[in-house]
């Protein structure tokens, strides 16, 4: 799980809002499944994405992920719903992010590591061997 601080531009002036990401192995494994094994040569090209490159496929990719993966803690739970996702969205909040993430492409392997189990990626890319 990762947990990232935002500051937007509310209707009041600066706000900083905490948003979590996670994806769950079942989340993932469905996703790729869902996209006949996309996603996982799509995370592969965003974690091999080099400065010189085209970032546009990167950033929506990311963005896709993040739209999926956001979501809030209670108390034991992570829930996600459509509102959290779209709160996430409309507030401005996924630009910031994907504005943070491409000043600092370092933090891409990181951050989407940080949203799935570790053994995840290795487990789809068997799947659609």
């Amino acid at each position: 799980m990762i947990k990232k601080d935002v500051t937007i531009d509310g209707f009041d002036g600066p706000e900083t809002r905490s948003y979590y990401f996670h994806l769950t192995k079942s989340e993932a494994l469905t996703w790729v499944k869902e996209t006949g094994g996309q996603l996982t040569k799509d995370l592969e090209r965003v974690t091999k994405t080099g400065p010189e490159d085209d970032l546009t496929d990167m950033l929506e990719m990311v963005g896709r992920i993040l739209h999926r993966a956001v979501g809030e803690r209670q108390g034991k739970r992570f829930v996600k719903t459509k509102e959290i996702a779209d709160d996430f969205v409309f507030s401005g909040a996924l630009d910031v992010v994907l504005a943070d993430l491409l000043a600092h492409p370092e933090e891409v392997d990181r951050f989407t590591a940080g949203l799935l189990p570790t053994d995840v990626m290795a487990e789809a890319a068997n799947q659609n061997a």
